[in-house]
């Protein structure tokens, strides 16, 4: 693992990207970083901060949601998601704000990331740190 928090995976006609953390809402932020990696855009400054809330059955299904609401907004009204703090982050619950910003003119990903998958998808708890592997449609 990248001292980062993340490293991106291959995988056939996808990507796999795993991320780390401390805590579920560092593993949560360090997957929207391996993300943002992908697309090789810079976080930047300027942009709105925003709250958000998700709810879910459980970890992954909440994992989903959040990294789709990056790849959403980056697709669809070209934002790009360059931080967050996460007021609460638990097994069904993801709450906090988040700052995005507009991509400049000609600015453009690198990469199109399509949607989060549930492939195989675990978060995963050992020895105090979070842990996942999600599967990226590219």
């Amino acid at each position: 693992m990248s001292k980062e928090g993340f490293e991106i995976l291959g995988h056939t006609a996808e990507v796999a990207l795993r991320a780390e953390g401390r805590s579920q809402g560092e593993l949560f932020l360090n997957a929207a970083r391996g993300l943002r990696s992908l697309w090789a855009l810079p976080a930047g400054k300027g942009g709105r901060s925003e709250p958000f809330g998700f709810e879910a059955e459980d970890r992954e299904s909440l994992l989903v949601m959040w990294l789709e609401e990056a790849i959403f907004r980056l697709s669809a009204r070209g934002e790009l998601l360059t931080e967050a703090r996460f007021s609460e982050a638990s097994a069904k619950a993801l709450r906090g704000t988040a700052r995005w910003r507009p991509l400049a003119k000609g600015e453009r990903p690198r990469l199109e990331v399509k949607a989060a998958t549930y492939h195989g998808l675990k978060v995963l708890r050992r020895a105090g740190r979070y842990s996942a592997t999600v599967i990226l449609d590219v």
